[in-house]
């Protein structure tokens, strides 16, 4: 749990409209001013050189820079809680195994590793700066 949103930008996974969901988590991001549009690939700016950002960056930079709020109850009393989307795998109904234990994600409540990819693959190259040769 985390009780403050910090310098983090709030933003909401509404769960109705998973494209406008994207778009909106998309600008968010963006905002951020970290990321780059380099030749249909999207770059950080790092000691110079501009480097494709992975998956698992983008992660991170979205739990530095993003948060969503729920209100949970604690020993009786409501609190509001900031937390960092974790982007799980899509919901698996089949039975539970050794190697698919859990239920995965429930995108009406926060978005899935599929999000993570669209943001990564085309969402965000429309909305970050182009890197100019």
């Amino acid at each position: 749990m985390n009780d403050k949103l910090g310098n983090r930008r709030l933003h909401h996974w509404n769960g109705t409209d998973r494209q406008a969901d994207i778009a909106v988590l998309a600008v968010a991001i963006a905002a951020t001013g970290e990321l780059f549009n380099h030749n249909g690939t999207l770059v950080q700016l790092r000691d110079g050189k501009l480097i494709p950002i992975s998956r698992n960056e983008l992660q991170e930079l979205i739990t530095r820079h993003v948060a969503a709020v729920r209100v949970v109850k604690r020993d009786g009393v409501w609190q509001r809680e900031f937390y960092s989307y974790e982007f799980a795998q899509k919901p698996n109904f089949e039975l539970p195994t050794s190697t698919n234990p859990g239920p995965g994600a429930d995108s009406e409540r926060e978005p899935d590793v599929e999000v993570l990819n669209t943001l990564l693959q085309s969402e965000l190259l429309t909305r970050v700066p182009r890197a100019e040769p």
